[in-house]
């Protein structure tokens, strides 16, 4: 196999297989067929791990990748997942990906985190382990997300949960409907009812079944 490392870097052992390690000072590629072609202070500590560049990255579980940036970290259970760059960005669920920003978290499967700041996609304990599976957060600024097959595409401090749900954006906003709940924007507007639609104002309350208010104050 291919053994290629710097006097500075470290393998766990010269005599594991396909492993390549290169940039410079303490890249460290301790499990088999992982790589670290850049970058510094990077740790594949997976089989089929891969860090491209950057610092302080590390990978933890089978086929997942970081491409570069800082502190990013791939934890164990995130299997198959990447992220991209950005700066202390940590996922910890399976087939799972974030693009960048910095201080974004994804826990639970399936999910994506374009990037942004402090925004997170929550996972709940169920039968089979993680429930939040196939959601996205587009961007925005501490954004919280849990539930299943939802979305925000941006804005900051908004909070969704339930199954099918979405906000567009806007400050404040909740949405806890148990499904097809929608907030388009605004601020600290909130949808409860199922299938109930907020689509802008501010402090606004669809909470009855299928209810809807266009906007005001």
């Amino acid at each position: 196999g291919i053994k290629t490392f710097s006097a500075v870097n470290a393998l766990d052992s010269i005599y594991t297989v396909k492993k390549v390690v290169g940039g410079c000072a303490t890249n460290i590629s301790n499990d088999t067929y992982s790589s670290i072609p850049g970058g510094k202070n990077n740790k594949a500590l997976a089989t089929f791990g891969f860090i491209g560049g950057g610092r302080y990255n590390e990978t933890n579980d089978v086929y997942s990748s970081v491409v570069g940036g800082k502190t990013n970290r791939v934890l164990s259970g995130g299997g198959f997942s990447g992220i991209v760059a950005g700066i202390s960005n940590t996922v910890s669920g399976r087939n799972s990906f974030i693009g960048g920003g910095i201080n974004n978290n994804s826990t639970g499967g399936s999910n994506v985190l374009a990037g942004g700041s402090q925004n997170t996609i929550k996972s709940k304990p169920g039968a089979g382990g993680y429930v939040s599976n196939q959601n996205f957060i587009g961007g925005g600024i501490s954004n919280t997300l849990s539930g299943k097959n939802n979305s925000i595409v941006g804005g900051c401090e908004n909070t969704l949960s339930g199954c099918h749900n979405f906000i567009g954006g806007g400050r404040g906003n909740i949405n806890h409907s148990v499904n097809t709940g929608t907030i388009g924007g605004g601020e600290y507007n909130c949808a409860i009812g199922r299938s109930s639609t907020v689509a802008g104002g501010g402090r606004n309350y669809a909470i009855g079944m299928e209810s809807t208010i266009a906007g005001g104050y």
